[in-house]
């Protein structure tokens, strides 16, 4: 399906909206000002939409090549998982691009949380068997060498 669906919370359905883009789209999250994100897989994008389905604005990056998942850190920080290769991407607020983390065992990130105890550790589910949690620096900030993550938990 090349769309997304709002319901209410008794499941019955309000509407649909699409865009020509959308394909496949994996993930969605809302802004606090109601813009829709929807993270696309077959098209590798991440397109904000307007609270009734109009396109504010397509986001691309080298690094997403299969967004999955997507989910908002305590900071405000936006994380996009993609699929294949498994990584997570990290945008600001503003959505330009913070850094990319890459682990071993980060294979096709699906969906991406954060605890609840707002210290900035999150998980992501992987479609080849893995859950990891993961701690990220604390300056939020990652070279090219050091991927981003202070610890990395197998579980």
């Amino acid at each position: 399906s090349n769309n997304v669906g709002e319901f209410r919370k008794d499941g019955s359905l309000v509407r649909t909206f699409t865009h020509a883009t959308m394909s496949n789209p994996r993930g969605l999250a809302v802004e606090d000002d109601g813009t829709i994100v929807v993270v696309v897989q077959t098209n590798a994008r991440i397109l904000r939409m307007s609270p009734d389905g109009a396109l504010l604005q397509t986001i691309t990056h080298p690094d997403l090549t299969s967004g999955t998942g997507i989910s908002r850190s305590p900071s405000g920080s936006w994380y996009v998982g993609n699929f294949n290769p498994g990584r997570v991407l990290v945008f600001d607020a503003n959505w330009g691009h913070v850094t990319t983390v890459t682990q071993a065992g980060m294979n096709g990130v699906n969906c991406v949380s954060f605890d609840s105890s707002g210290s900035g550790d999150f998980a992501v589910t992987s479609a080849i068997g893995n859950t990891l949690r993961c701690e990220p620096r604390a300056s939020g900030h990652g070279d090219a060498s050091q991927h981003g993550v202070a610890d990395v938990d197998r579980r």
